[in-house]
């Protein structure tokens, strides 16, 4: 369980990079060829703690934090650190904007993005994305639009953004062998004059399969608020613009409903026991999941250049800043 929240964790980082990244290729003005390049960091140690954190309760968060902070500090775990590139191989014009295609390393990546009453627009898929994970369980990917204004003053509060994550209905049915009573038998035992002086009743039963199923399906959604805070200068390459940064707070709440049918009162009493442990388990990622940061915008090239991001307890998680925009 521990490596399975970890891997969908992991799963998700990717792809917010994998958005940023194309995100950060992203210029009102963009033309073939044009190339990027952005520094990811993410910290290991969230990464490590994370599965251990996720299944304690919340009184005891903070005394992992304090451990994990003390390693970080012993340079136990230093952040991972890669770049990643990109090319913009095709382009097309749409109603008030463009649609590209960038590739990377990893793929190729379709992203469209218009502007509209001094408001930059992205948005980051064409379709929804459909991600498998094992034989049974597929993952739909809901990507709302992300929007920009131009012309943002310090403290004014932009769009709010809400992502879904579908995980279409898991089935599974069996069998269990249970004891059903097939009759009751009753002896009456009487004294030495013939009278009844007490009866015994015997049971009778035989096993029997009964049939089990239970179904599940889960909605994950992201709701991200934003807040201008102010301006600070960035420099990319040789160039240095005007950057709007933008506070954020990113909130990821699971919704699962499950639907059962247990033919044996045991398979059912320890699915139950195993149910409010799942939503206990559950309840704790959705808050370790809430994370707050910032970004900087530049409305000079439309593009995000830079983020940070940082765990419930303030420590840093992960960030994407671009190197260059040539």
């Amino acid at each position: 369980m521990k490596q399975k929240i970890f891997s969908f964790t992991l799963v998700l980082f990717v792809i917010m990079s994998v958005q940023m990244f194309a995100q950060n290729t992203v210029g009102i003005n963009v033309q073939n060829g044009m190339k990027s390049v952005v520094e990811i960091t993410y910290n290991t140690a969230i990464a490590t703690a994370f599965p251990e954190i996720s299944q304690k309760q919340p009184a005891e968060w903070a005394a992992y934090d304090a451990m994990f902070k003390k390693k970080i500090a012993e340079g136990a775990y230093p952040p991972a650190i890669s770049t990643m590139s990109a090319e913009v191989i095709d382009v097309q014009q749409v109603p008030n904007g463009i649609m590209f295609v960038s590739s990377a390393e990893a793929g190729k990546y379709k992203t469209q993005c218009s502007v509209v009453d001094d408001t930059f627009y992205l948005y980051r898929q064409s379709k929804p994305s459909v991600a498998e994970f094992g034989k049974n369980i597929s993952l739909i990917n809901f990507m709302g639009v992300v929007s920009y204004p131009l012309t943002m003053k310090t403290d004014d509060e932009l769009q709010t953004v809400i992502d879904q994550m579908f995980f279409p209905k898991a089935s599974k049915e069996w069998k269990d062998k249970v004891k059903v009573k097939t009759k009751t038998e009753t002896t009456i035992y009487s004294d030495s004059d013939g009278r009844p002086k007490y009866a015994m009743a015997t049971d009778y039963y035989k096993e029997v399969l009964v049939a089990n199923k239970l179904t599940v399906s889960t909605v994950v959604t992201t709701v991200t608020s934003r807040k201008c805070i102010g301006e600070e200068q960035i420099t990319i390459g040789d160039k240095t613009y005007t950057a709007k940064k933008i506070a954020v707070r990113i909130e990821i709440t699971p919704n699962t409903t499950i639907t059962k049918d247990y033919g044996s009162f045991i398979t059912g009493l320890t699915a139950k026991i195993i149910e409010n442990r799942a939503k206990k388990s559950i309840a704790n990622i959705a808050d370790i999941n809430t994370s707050e940061g910032f970004e900087w915008f530049i409305p000079e090239l439309c593009s995000v250049v830079k983020t940070e991001m940082f765990d419930i307890f303030g420590n840093p998680t992960w960030s994407v800043k671009a190197v260059s925009i040539q």
